[in-house]
């Protein structure tokens, strides 16, 4: 029996898909074990995945963290610190818990797995939802929004961000990595990834560039295999009237829950539609009378609830973008930061989603244009249909299972 021990911190969102799939591994035999931060807990054992407790709740250090919209470099600092006693918890007790590894798996903030995996001597992944974690001239690096700029300016833009990534990371993986026998990098942003990507998104709205350096293994996305049930309540509302639109930024904050609340409800009085708001950690509708119209709602199963709705609403997030897209409706991303950018670039490109709204332009009025065109667009309404089917005929997780056996298990130590 092969055993897998993932370290991850981040998000519901970050981690959910790497959850899912160490629960089908551990269906189909293997060993699997995720440590991590305590808002990961629940949702391990809840797919009965053994759990070991390792760093802060990432989701409470959000709620907490400054807003990237509003104050990015100070919100880039506190990522950064945060990052850094992540790395320090993993390195003192990655190696403990992987001692026994047959395969060591990182997780968005994992980024101590590589070099443990390197100390010893265990073959090493790294799980991506989307390819512009990859360096490539084909597109920016992660903080660049825009993604329509030449592939000179591309280069530049990685360029900047490993030399920043270097400067607040390098420190630390050098200092842990000569307690652990090992020789220095230079390159910090390629060593935390290592040389084998498992790319956990969609082909059908995630193009790899030909200059990508990495071994990557397209899986497409990982969506979650249990679904809790609707609330009475919502499904009530939801089947009262003509389809909702619904709108929710998930594990994006907001400084003015209120000033954004006004605009998606005044979006929606416009558009004339009824809505499902997700508060999320934005709050969005807490604390807020709404008329018969609006229905707040907190955490909710989002493949069964989309699929029930006219358009979606969203920030972008990778799991977010591809549970949308099975659920054959419209979406509107309002990206927020990092790679809910890319896929508020891809998505459009498809012709299932109107153009998007980055969130510092977001108004009522282009809030409430795009709205109209989701749910009226009748060629959109089709195509987003017939990419829902082609998505449901795709196994990601036979094919993952099938890339770790053949090229991630039987791989030897990789050298850097």
């Amino acid at each position: 029996m092969n055993k897998i021990v993932a370290v991850a911190s981040g998000t519901r969102g970050d981690v959910q898909p790497a959850v899912s799939l160490l629960s089908y591994l551990g269906k189909m035999g293997y060993d699997v074990t995720i440590c991590g931060g305590l808002n990961i807990q629940p949702l391990a054992e809840a797919n009965n995945i053994p759990f070991i407790p390792m760093g802060e709740d990432c989701e409470e250090f959000v709620s907490r963290a400054p807003d990237p919209t509003k104050q990015p470099i100070k919100a880039t600092k506190a990522l950064a610190d945060f990052v850094i006693k992540e790395m320090e918890i993993q390195f003192n007790n990655l190696p403990g818990i992987a001692i026994n590894a047959d395969l060591i798996l990182a997780v968005t903030f994992g980024f101590a797995g590589a070099t443990v995996a390197e100390a010893l001597k265990k073959p090493f992944g790294y799980i991506s939802y989307c390819p512009q974690l990859l360096q490539s001239n084909g597109h920016p690096a992660l903080f660049v929004k825009s993604h329509r700029h030449s592939k000179t300016v591309n280069w530049l833009s990685w360029k900047f961000f490993k030399t920043m990534f270097n400067i607040s990371y390098r420190d630390v993986i050098n200092k842990n990595r000569k307690n652990l026998d090992l020789p220095p990098i230079k390159d910090c942003w390629e060593h935390v990834l290592g040389e084998k990507i498992l790319l956990a998104c969609d082909r059908e709205y995630s193009t790899v560039p030909s200059d990508i350096k990495q071994k990557y293994y397209h899986t497409g996305y990982l969506p979650i295999p249990r679904y809790e049930a609707l609330d009475d309540d919502l499904l009530q509302f939801v089947n009262s009237g003509s389809k909702p639109v619904y709108i929710g930024f998930g594990s994006m904050t907001a400084r003015e829950p209120e000033k954004t609340t006004k605009i998606v409800i005044e979006a929606s009085k416009i558009a004339k539609q009824r809505i499902v708001l997700s508060s999320g950690m934005a709050n969005l509708g807490v604390d807020r009378e709404v008329d018969q119209n609006c229905y707040v709602v907190g955490k909710s199963s989002h493949p069964i609830l989309f699929p029930k709705m006219a358009a979606i609403v969203h920030h972008g997030g990778s799991g977010t973008t591809a549970t949308a897209a099975r659920a054959g409706v419209p979406q509107i991303i309002i990206p927020h930061m990092s790679d809910q950018f890319y896929f508020a670039e891809q998505i459009p490109k498809l012709g299932v989603a109107p153009e998007s709204i980055w969130r510092k332009n977001l108004t009522s009025k282009n809030l409430s244009a795009a709205i109209d065109i989701a749910v009226s667009d009748e060629i959109m309404i089709k195509k987003c249909k017939a990419l829902a089917e082609k998505l449901a005929d795709h196994d990601s997780y036979v094919l993952a299972e099938k890339y770790i056996r053949a090229d991630f298990l039987s791989s030897s130590r990789i050298d850097h």
